[in-house]
């Protein structure tokens, strides 16, 4: 059987991917917490 070695992946796609998931991850947790405002603010003015 052969050996297999990885594909050699470029330090330009990793910062792009890793700039990518950065955003993400700051986009869901903005997101989290609107929602989280939403259903306390719905909570408040339906007591």
């Amino acid at each position: 059987m052969a050996a297999v070695s990885p594909n050699p992946v470029s330090e330009e796609t990793v910062r792009t991917h890793q700039a990518t998931w950065i955003a993400f991850t700051k986009f869901m947790k903005y997101s989290i917490a609107g929602v989280i405002a939403v259903l306390v603010l719905l909570a408040i003015f339906t007591l």
